[in-house]
């Protein structure tokens, strides 16, 4: 979602939240990292800011570039003293933001999205390492001459502004577009203790192999790969969002220890520049996203399975498995309550001729809207399922205890369906002009109603009584139901004397 959509306004008060944390971030990462952490008093190997930038940006729209506008103007203010300095890399700053935009958004379709590990290197690619390229020699150009770096530091330095604001986005763009992404959903909803226990654990590994926690025990085993083992059992069970917060996490600790002359990166800033650190923690965020993204596919997966299953793929109704266990449910539910429930199948009477004169492809448009008015008509406790071609069935469950009251319920969601059906159908689609057209057509249903109680224990014999009836109600002509009742009394009675009630549509109106 960008900015451009309409969006609710708890949304707008949540895009309020994260953009002001984003320049809440940018402004102090900024501070700390330039004072602290930069190489040849220049540039760092971390722009966390570039991450940001881009995220405020994929999440907001074009409408928030001004806020980078803002956040980097006010952070080289107070970095630099010569105006053109500050100019100048703020300039680059917003430039390299908005050229990463432009290339995710442009060569990428689902850009917010990283469910796969394809989404999340194009990320990098386009919003980190592309645009970078271009940043880091035009920063160069400005700070030689500035004279603020010396002419023989211009590749290098320009190498490490390239590291560091393609390890922003690799790092701290997937952050916030994870959290940013799953916000509506519970996290520590269903499993309070699991993710609370990984928090613990994975900040004391963090502090043992960072910050020489337990050194003095532990000082001869290779715990810098133990990293690796947290971050798989954590991608396993907490998904994305626990995934980057993880990373982010151990990668502030590692720089922490490496600021300090500790732990796993202890010699890295004086040695490598941090390459060492770099390179580990982007290999960290590549293997704890791949491992998560291959956890969702896997997931998806195994709901495609499932909906292929059990669910009609057109209209997404249950197909007649899924159907047959539910029925099973009812009969224990009116076993236990004493009460009644009903099946209803239905049949459209002038269906074929729409497929004939139109084509298969409206018929299909007339069969999903078909499929949303019968879920309009009944409770979520009532189950509506696709028997295949134009049937359908809906499952009332929980009537009333008495026979008559019961038969009085489903006689009027029957007619209350049958209306509904009879209503014109409006059908858009388009032409091969790519013109729009409207097709008009009305439609009417033939509906079998069978009314039981907790005597029914075949769920076959249901359907075949509703399959009697609703030809009974196609051979009056159609647009009408027949009710065929198996209460207590008439359970009690030879099958021959079972009666069947056609109820005419025509009482109703």
């Amino acid at each position: 979602m960008s900015a451009t959509d309409k969006i609710s306004k708890q949304d707008k008060q949540d895009l309020f939240r994260v953009q002001s944390l984003i320049v809440f971030l940018y402004f102090a990462l900024g501070f700390l990292i330039h004072n602290y952490l930069t190489i040849n008093g220049a540039v760092s190997v971390i722009g966390a800011g570039s991450g940001l930038a881009l995220a405020a940006l994929l999440i907001g729209g074009k409408r928030y570039l001004w806020m980078i506008i803002i956040c980097s103007l006010s952070l080289n203010f107070v970095l630099y003293t010569s105006p053109y300095m500050v100019l100048g890399i703020s300039v680059v700053n917003v430039l390299e933001a908005w050229v990463a935009f432009f290339l995710v958004t442009h060569y990428s379709k689902s850009f917010t999205n990283l469910s796969s590990l394809p989404a999340y290197l194009r990320l990098i690619l386009f919003g980190g390492a592309a645009p970078a390229i271009f940043g880091a020699f035009v920063a160069m150009v400005i700070l030689l001459f500035a004279d603020f770096s010396p002419q023989t530091n211009f590749f290098d330095n320009a190498i490490h502004w390239w590291m560091g604001d393609t390890f922003g986005v690799a790092i701290f763009t997937p952050l916030i577009l994870a959290w940013w992404q799953t916000r509506s959903s519970h996290f520590f909803e269903k499993k309070l203790l699991e993710p609370i226990l990984l928090l613990i654990a994975s900040i004391a590994i963090g502090q043992i192999i960072f910050l020489n926690l337990f050194n003095e025990y532990l000082s001869d085993t290779p715990k810098g790969y133990w990293v690796f083992l947290v971050i798989t059992v954590v991608a396993l069970r907490t998904g994305i969002r626990g995934t980057t917060f993880i990373v982010t996490l151990f990668a502030f600790q590692a720089l922490f220890g490496a600021y300090n002359e500790v732990g796993f990166f202890a010699h890295d800033i004086a040695r490598a520049g941090l390459g060492n650190y770099w390179a580990s923690m982007f290999i960290l965020s590549l293997v704890g996203i791949s491992i998560t993204t291959h956890i969702t596919a896997l997931d998806e997966a195994k709901r495609q399975i499932l909906s292929l299953a059990f669910y009609d793929t057109l209209t997404q109704l249950p197909n007649r498995r899924l159907l047959s266990d539910r029925l099973s449910l009812v009969l224990a539910t009116i076993k236990r309550n004493e009460c009644h429930a009903a099946l209803l199948m239905l049949d459209l009477d002038n269906f074929k001729s729409l497929n004939d004169t139109q084509g298969h492809h409206v018929g299909d448009l007339l069969l999903v809207e078909v499929a949303n008015r019968l879920r309009k008509s009944v409770r979520e406790v009532d189950t509506v399922a696709r028997l295949g071609g134009d049937e359908f069935i809906v499952a009332l469950n929980e009537l009333e205890h008495e026979a008559s009251s019961a038969i009085n319920q489903a006689s009027a969601v029957a007619e209350k369906i049958r209306a509904s059906l009879a209503e014109p159908y409006l059908m858009k689609m388009k032409q091969a002009n790519g013109t729009e057209s409207t097709i008009e057509h009305r439609c009417t249903s033939s509906i079998g109603v069978v009314v039981f109680n907790e005597h029914v224990t075949n769920v076959e014999d249901i359907f075949k009584f509703a399959d009697i009836s609703m030809y009974k109600a196609k051979s009056s002509g159609g647009n009408a139901f027949w009710l065929h009742g198996v209460t207590k009394q008439l359970q009690s009675k030879a099958n021959k004397e079972r009666k069947f009630v056609p109820v005419p549509a025509e009482e109703f109106q």
